[in-house]
């Protein structure tokens, strides 16, 4: 890929040789007899629970079935979901023809996480916050130098070290030919479990695509209506598609999937979503365990560089996860209600395989896709330097799973990339479009549609009982959403005016808006009027609107509904 640049390791005043953090590595605590004999460590392969791990599904299409992905995956999803994850390998054809983007020269902002403290970390206890600190900035080239540095002393000294205190885990000569990411496995589990071994590493995420040229794959500019070429041509959409259906720039754009529909109103691309982010790992950098924002499907491509070890949690076995992530972390830490959204806590293979957790584990090489499912959680660490590139996408069967994420969301107090409000009723009027809602979904998003507007006509009636005339039509406000929880006000919003900002007034949600206007707690409303005359609802859409929708959705998705009516219905 790049070629490393020793040089480079001491810049940012580091080196292969120091811990990232700036904590020094400590040593592995052997038991001891009782008069006092050095006893091999009990933190083999079968005490971590590694071994008793089950395979994530892994596919290997032809070159006819990797031709269309969206079919593909389709045609997968019911094993594939089984396990949470499942990893692609392309056909052999398609990886020889795949041009190398990746450029040395990028520079990329790193992080500071401190693997030891991933499970165990007890000051959290007294209410001190923890994340992942600000790390130095690289150059491609340059993170590489010091990623492969690191890794070589880590292998020479520290692993060596591991590997004699707990031979028992390779004694049976079953060492696969991903020998080394098993070994990487071993080490990285005790770390974390034991939290009693200061080590840091780096690790450059969530970084977008078009900070780096557009990443890893030719990519499209709608703004310019054409794409970057590795040779500086300029191609359309849909011929960067006809060129590659694998490029995750054009994926959320194909006709067949859901978030193309996402902020067209408000011209949003929704970053790390619609549009993807780009990864560089180190020797255990970790991306902690989570499901996808919104439960939505994800598709991660590895460019170059060291394996990553992956591990997945089927959607019907969340709940099980779940309790045992919080039996770990939420006992210690009850403020902590958004636990789960962090992306910085882990627990361990152990603690979940003990609990009756499965965990799917699979390792993704250079020119690997991994696919996630609605609702699965994952988590994984890498092996040495690499580049991966990922994004999401949502295909039609994920509207329940969409539907619930949001709702988890708002109980949690997590704001929102987008609404399902919005995103149903942008389907519903995509007739002038090729999209249609597969047959097999039309009765799902029947009922998901209905569940919106019942929701929406029930906050209505409240909202006409609280604020009586203060309820109104208006045009849509672009790029409205709610203040406290940040969702897109996309149907109807309340706004109250508030002295001391600049526009003078404030949106919120209904359900936010009512709760402002019975607490009277909403700092600089006007406090000498009533809610009546301080509040106002908006309706962007009418009522008469929602009642035809909802009677006319299942006729809609099946194709029953004329043109007419479909009209009718819009420019209510």
């Amino acid at each position: 890929m790049v070629e490393s640049d020793e040089s480079a390791r001491s810049e940012n005043g580091l080196t292969g040789e120091e811990n990232c953090g700036g904590e020094a590595v400590g040593e592995m605590e052997d038991d001891e007899d009782e008069n006092g004999n050095r006893l091999k460590s009990k933190r083999t392969r079968s005490a971590l629970k590694l071994d008793s791990m089950l395979d994530a599904s892994v596919f290997y299409p032809t070159e006819q079935e990797f031709q269309d992905p969206v079919e593909y995956i389709r045609s997968i999803q019911t094993a594939a979901s089984a396990t949470g994850i499942c990893k692609v390998r392309p056909p052999e054809s398609w990886r020889a023809n795949l041009q190398n983007r990746i450029k040395g020269s990028w520079r990329i902002q790193t992080r500071v996480q401190p693997v030891h403290k991933l499970v165990n970390r007890e000051h959290e206890a007294a209410g001190m916050q923890f994340g992942f600190g600000i790390g130095p900035v690289f150059t491609v080239e340059q993170f590489k130098a010091f990623a492969d540095g690191y890794k070589s002393s880590w292998a020479n000294k520290k692993h060596e070290e591991v590997v004699a205190n707990c031979s028992a885990s390779y004694e049976d000569g079953a060492i696969s030919s991903n020998s080394e990411a098993e070994m990487v496995e071993h080490d990285f589990w005790c770390v974390v479990g034991s939290g009693k071994e200061a080590l840091s590493v780096l690790y450059a995420n969530d970084i977008h695509s078009s900070e780096l040229e557009g990443g890893g794959f030719e990519s499209f500019s709608s703004q310019s209506g054409s794409c970057s070429s590795v040779h500086g041509a300029a191609v359309s959409e849909q011929s960067l598609r006809d060129k590659n259906p694998w490029n995750i720039n054009s994926l959320t754009n194909r006709d067949e999937t859901l978030l193309r529909f996402v902020g067209r109103d408000r011209n949003v691309r929704l970053k790390g979503v619609c549009e993807p982010w780009m990864y560089f790992g180190m020797l255990f950098s970790t991306f902690c365990w989570h499901t996808e924002d919104h439960n939505l499907y994800s598709i991660n491509f590895m460019h170059t560089g060291g394996q990553k070890v992956w591990y997945g949690i089927a959607q019907s076995d969340s709940t099980g996860f779940e309790r045992v992530f919080r039996s770990v972390h939420q006992a210690k830490f009850p403020r902590a209600k958004n636990v789960f959204y962090d992306l910085n806590t882990m627990v361990t293979p152990q603690q979940l395989i003990e609990a009756g957790v499965k965990i799917h584990r699979v390792i993704q090489s250079e020119g690997d896709f991994i696919v996630t499912f609605p609702g699965a959680y994952h988590a994984g660490f890498s092996t040495g330097f690499n580049c991966a590139e990922a994004v999401n996408f949502a295909l039609p069967e994920w509207l329940s799973f969409g539907e619930i994420a949001e709702k988890r969301a708002r109980l949690c107090g997590k704001k929102l990339l987008f609404t399902n409000e919005e995103l149903v009723f942008r389907l519903f009027h995509q007739q002038r479009t090729n999209f249609q809602v597969p047959r097999s979904c039309a009765l799902e998003f029947q009922k998901v549609l209905d569940r919106v507007i019942n929701r929406e006509l029930a906050e209505r009636g409240e909202c006409e009982r609280l604020f009586g005339a203060g309820v109104m039509r208006a045009e849509p406000a672009n790029g409205a959403s709610c203040y406290q929880c940040g969702s897109s006000c996309f149907l109807s919003c309340v706004v109250t005016r508030v002295r001391g900002i600049r526009s003078g007034r404030r949106m919120m949600c209904l359900k936010h808006g009512k709760a402002a206007a019975r607490a009277g707690t909403l700092r600089g409303a006007d406090d000498e009027q009533s809610p009546k005359k301080s509040f106002q609802v908006l309706l962007f859409a009418s009522t008469q609107r929602l009642q035809r929708m909802k009677r006319s959705s299942l006729e809609l998705v099946n194709g029953g509904v004329c043109e007419r009516e479909r009209e009718q219905i819009a420019t209510e």
